[in-house]
């Protein structure tokens, strides 16, 4: 019997219920029995205590052993007694004594350590027969009857045998009973039904329901297979005729499928289509071709961009919550690269779009990554930070031109001081002069000798942590000696001074680079040095390098506040149509210059506001109607400077607003908010409350506009940055959002 059988499914829980009906019977039925034979053991016990008062008194008074030998004998066959004691006036000692010994015979004895059982006793007093009415009891003797409890248990033990017997049996034939019926009547019938049923999926309409079910009695299964057969004859006449209209059709899709592909390979954007493992499956377009340079359907696109083992590991995982579908595409979006670089060295900027099931479900059936080479924008970005590199060093050097020469000489002289025996130099000396030296490079904003320094540092890194380390094997003291000349055979020891020793002769041939390129800015700062005075011409120059900084900053480098707050229009947009809302976003106008790739993390926060802002902040258009207000709500996102270093950004609705009444109930609830004092609160301060983690759920952000749901993430972002939040609200008037950052270029 199959577990996934309807035979299984039906006939355990059957089997099952009548057990437990047979288990109450059977139980009640022990529990009757057991009663029974109980109350007819106490009868027997007291008519033997009866008779043997009555047979034994005058024997005992007469001291006639012989006949009380004769009435126990009598009494101790009955199967219930196990022995009887008749005792003198003292208990001290035993007049006749009658027991059964291990064969079951009655036997004569009077050793109380036979009659030392653990089995239930009774016993009382024999009174004199002829004491007449005195007050005081003459007693003359005792008895104690010791009785068998064993064959009630035995009676009883038969009795639960009997009964468990009687419960297997019927279940095994009950159980075989139904489920032969069961098979009979509705599996079988089943199963050819659904084999028809399979048949019409496979577009086979040939077989039909047998007449032995068709024309039954009209039960349910008759019912379902003449269903079955006007079901098949209907999908039968509907197949065929769009069986035409399909393969007409199916040119003309092919058609446009040929030239929608061929639209999109001419644009300057690919695609790749992925499925849940993270595999390619798309054919490739003209543009896949010319960025990757393979035939990438089948490939693993961790593969096609060359990410290593913990990237393609966190890039897997987040294609399989997408598909999972247990958090919403929109969020995840924000959690992977939108810039990387692949193994053919160009650089792709990345987006990615979900193709949906079709189902009322958003479950999503395959994922779309649109890529784009942005290597040429990429280079003239480099170039233009290069440009301003330089001329932030020049602006530096026109400050301190001794420095600088003297940084260069530094330099120069340590890389040929190395290089002359790189193996006999007390490297943590050399470690020490390199590091001070990129600091101070690091000052003048010469990043490719920085960068230089910075290699070759880790090399150093490596060979005094590899001396320490020999030292501490070889039983030295870890801190007498960073260099030790006794490595000459240490293979190890000796790759790790050459690889430092090509990295030295590659810094001094950047360095060399670096002068012949700046040579005219070298001879400037030698001109100031020689002459000792300021010149004006140098202080013009200073003063126009700052102000084609600051452009190039502003027209390259730097953008402005209000650009990244286009993203949000159309995820607004959707939610609002989603939920049959009308909204009008508004965005105002900034001369805020920042360099935004330092506020990302606050930018991917802000959807929360958004989404909860169209979410539960506004509301339907019929409520808006009963209070008044206008159908369509408003979004307003203005900016404003605050100080030379500070700007707020302010997000503005018209909707419900929050409750701080609302908050504090919610509040109290939770475990990590206990320790605020709500009472003590004014409604400003417990509105704030929507920034602590964990503050509120979905069920609860509905009745407080929604404010709960990752306002936290939106805080710590904020934090990060060294800024502060907070909302302003009225019931009824709407929220205010306001984030106050600083300038950061």
């Amino acid at each position: 019997m199959k577990k996934s059988s309807i035979q299984f499914e039906l006939t355990i829980p059957i089997v099952v219920a009548i057990s437990l009906f047979l288990g109450v019977y059977g139980l009640f039925s022990y529990s009757v029995k057991k009663d029974k034979m109980m109350g007819d053991l106490n009868k027997s016990i007291e008519r033997t205590k009866s008779r043997l008062v009555k047979n034994v008194t005058y024997s005992l008074f007469e001291l006639d052993l012989e006949a009380i030998e004769l009435n126990l004998k009598s009494e101790l066959k009955k199967d219930h007694l196990k022995s009887i004691q008749i005792l003198n006036d003292s208990k001290s000692e035993i007049e006749v004594g009658v027991y059964k010994n291990k064969k079951n015979i009655i036997t004569l004895s009077k050793n109380k350590e036979l009659f030392g059982s653990d089995n239930k006793k009774i016993q009382g007093k024999i009174l004199n027969p002829n004491q007449g009415n005195k007050s005081k009891e003459l007693v003359i003797g005792h008895y104690i009857v010791t009785i068998n409890e064993n064959i009630i248990k035995e009676e009883l033990n038969k009795e639960i045998i009997f009964i468990l017997t009687t419960i297997i049996f019927l279940n095994i034939i009950i159980g075989l009973v139904i489920y032969f019926l069961l098979r009979k009547i509705v599996v079988v019938p089943l199963g050819e039904l659904s084999e028809i049923s399979k048949s019409i999926t496979e577009g086979d309409y040939s077989k039909r329901a047998e007449k032995k079910y068709s024309l039954g009695q009209g039960n349910e299964m008759t019912l379902l297979a003449k269903s079955m057969n006007q079901m098949t004859e209907k999908v039968e006449k509907l197949t065929t005729g769009l069986k035409k209209e399909v393969d007409s059709q199916t040119k003309e899709i092919q058609l446009q499928n040929e030239t929608f592909f061929n639209i999109l390979s001419n644009l300057d954007q690919g695609f790749l289509i992925l499925d849940n493992q993270g595999t390619i499956i798309s054919d490739p377009s003209k543009q896949t071709n010319l960025v990757f340079q393979v035939d990438p359907k089948g490939v693993n696109i961790t593969d096609l961009f060359g990410l290593n083992f913990t990237e393609k590991k966190s890039f897997l995982k987040w294609v399989g919550h997408i598909y999972d579908g247990k958090i919403p595409f929109k969020d995840l979006l924000a959690l992977t690269s939108k810039v990387i670089t692949i193994t053919t060295g160009k650089v792709i900027s990345l987006d990615y779009k979900p193709i949906y099931k079709h189902s009322g479900k958003k479950i999503v059936d395959k994922v779309i990554c649109i890529f784009k080479d942005i290597t040429s924008e990429k280079n003239a970005q480099k170039k233009i930070e290069y440009a301003n590199e330089k001329s932030d060093m020049i602006l530096k050097l026109i400050e301190t031109p001794i420095e600088f020469l003297d940084i260069l000489d530094e330099l120069r002289d340590l890389i040929h001081t190395f290089l002359q025996s790189p193996k006999a130099n007390p490297y943590e000396e050399i470690f020490r002069n390199f590091h001070t030296l990129k600091a101070r490079f690091s000052n003048f904003k010469v990043s490719q000798i920085v960068k230089r320094i910075h290699e070759l540092e880790e090399d150093l890194f490596s060979i005094m942590n590899y001396d320490i380390k020999k030292s501490e094997e070889g039983g030295g003291d870890k801190n007498s000696k960073l260099f030790k000349p006794d490595h000459e055979h240490d293979e190890k020891y000796q790759t790790l001074v050459k690889n430092l020793e090509f990295k030295v002769y590659n810094l001094g041939e950047t360095l060399k680079l670096f002068m012949k390129e700046n040579r005219q800015v070298i001879e400037m700062a030698q001109s100031c040095y020689n002459s000792g005075e300021e010149f004006e011409e140098l202080h013009i120059a200073r003063d126009e390098l700052l102000k084609f900084n600051d452009m190039i900053l502003k027209k390259f480098i730097l953008k402005n506040i209000k650009e990244p707050f286009g993203q949000y229009l159309r995820p607004i947009e959707e939610l609002s149509k989603a939920q049959d809302k009308s909204v009008k976003v508004t965005i105002g106008e900034s001369d805020i210059h920042l360099s935004l790739d330092r506020y990302k993390d606050f930018f991917s926060a802000l959807h929360h506001v958004f989404r909860n802002a169209v979410d539960h902040g506004i509301e339907d258009k019929s409520e808006r109607i009963d209070q008044n207000k206008k159908e369509e709500a408003t979004i307003e996102i203005a900016f404003k400077r605050k100080g030379l270093l500070f700007f707020q950004v302010a997000i503005k609705d018209d909707g419900r607003g929050i409750d701080p009444l609302k908050i504090r109930e919610i509040a109290r609830k939770k475990e990590n908010l206990k320790h605020l004092k709500f009472n003590k609160m004014t409604p400003e301060e417990l509105i704030q409350i929507i920034f602590e983690p964990g503050f509120s759920s979905k069920e609860e952000a509905t009745n407080i506009s929604g404010r709960g749901i990752g306002m936290d993430a939106v805080k710590k972002c904020i934090k990060d940055l060294e800024g502060k939040v907070w909302v302003e609200s009225e019931v009824g008037e709407g929220t205010l959002f306001v984030a106050e950052l600083p300038i950061l270029k």
